[in-house]
């Protein structure tokens, strides 16, 4: 449902998977909780209602956290990033990216790294960080291109557009708004 972009559908689907596991106290249904709170939460969050997504997101994290699992703390850290950038909450977002960073560095996790990199890289933006968004978004660039991933590739060269815009350089920001297109 979810691959279908039946997102309605999707969540309704985690939600009852969620009510099916909530007195699930074993490793096993602590992850499975965690997981179908981080994807309620990228689906609350991606259809225009990141105050809902943003619960999820904290429901995930406290379950990732029980289990001590990276892998789900940091996709945890990346639905808190997400949602709080959309709440408008971009120093919040901003210590999300960092924490997510460093948790995604550990598990070589390079999709996340390169979507965390882009993240941190608009929430600078918007704060008036403009060579650290340069930076962030230099390296979310790096990571798609390095290993080969469309969709990071398009978000770098987006952030770069954007902050190329922030800094009255149009002329330098068109061939990346073009390239991300493509």
């Amino acid at each position: 449902r979810y691959m279908l972009n039946r997102l309605d559908d999707a969540t309704a689907a985690f939600e009852k998977a969620l009510a099916l596991g909530m007195e699930d106290r074993s490793p096993a249904g602590i992850s499975a909780r965690a997981n179908a709170h981080y994807q309620i939460s990228l689906l609350r969050t991606l259809t225009g209602r990141p105050k809902a997504g943003r619960q999820h997101a904290l429901l995930s994290l406290e379950d990732a956290n029980t289990t001590n699992r990276t892998y789900l703390q940091f996709s945890a850290y990346f639905v808190l990033a997400l949602s709080s950038y959309y709440l408008g909450a971009y120093h919040q977002a901003r210590e999300y990216t960092r924490i997510g960073i460093n948790l995604a560095e550990r598990t070589q996790g390079v999709r996340m790294l390169g979507y965390y990199h882009g993240y941190a890289s608009a929430a600078d933006l918007v704060l008036g960080y403009v060579d650290s968004a340069l930076s962030f978004a230099k390296k979310t660039l790096r990571f798609g291109e390095e290993f080969a991933l469309n969709d990071v590739i398009a978000m770098g060269c987006r952030h770069l557009a954007d902050v190329y815009t922030v800094l009255r350089a149009p002329q330098r920001a068109v061939p990346y708004y073009q390239r991300g297109a493509m």
